[in-house]
């Protein structure tokens, strides 16, 4: 099946005891690899879950795609609308990039070029949002 850039694709489940929905429900390449494939040229890009249970949290998400060579999204959650700050270094801790704005409550997402880092190999990014920190990293190929 072909889903349209931007759509939002839902999955129902029926509770058959009780429990925390992140104990019991999750994505993994257990079976079959936890990817998706965008594009004509079938990008491939991974997938996780995110909704429900993380609304109302501060959560930062892994980059996408990751590893990448031109750009890459960053997706981050907010518990209330405010200003966050992305700092992205390089394992030196040279700041690379600082992006600041003011982001809506819930999911939002970042868009980092290449071009804007002018870095290969290993990247780290940290949100900050009001007393929230969190801290990933990624790779960047030419």
């Amino acid at each position: 099946t072909t889903i349209a850039k931007g759509e939002v694709v839902t999955l129902s489940f029926e509770a058959k005891g009780e429990g925390m929905i992140s104990d019991l429900v999750a994505i993994n390449s257990g079976i079959t690899r936890a990817e998706a494939y965008v594009g004509e040229d079938l990008e491939i890009v991974n997938i996780a879950m995110r909704g429900g249970e993380t609304e109302g949290n501060f959560e930062l998400y892994q980059n996408e795609p990751n590893p990448f060579a031109n750009d890459t999204r960053i997706g981050f959650d907010l518990p209330e609308a405010g200003a966050a700050t992305m700092t992205l270094y390089d394992v030196t801790g040279k700041v690379l990039k600082v992006i600041r704005g003011e982001y809506a409550a819930g999911y939002n997402v970042i868009t980092v070029s290449q071009g804007d880092l002018n870095v290969n190999g290993m990247i780290y990014f940290k949100l900050e949002s009001g007393a929230y920190t969190a801290t990933r990293h990624m790779i960047s190929i030419e």
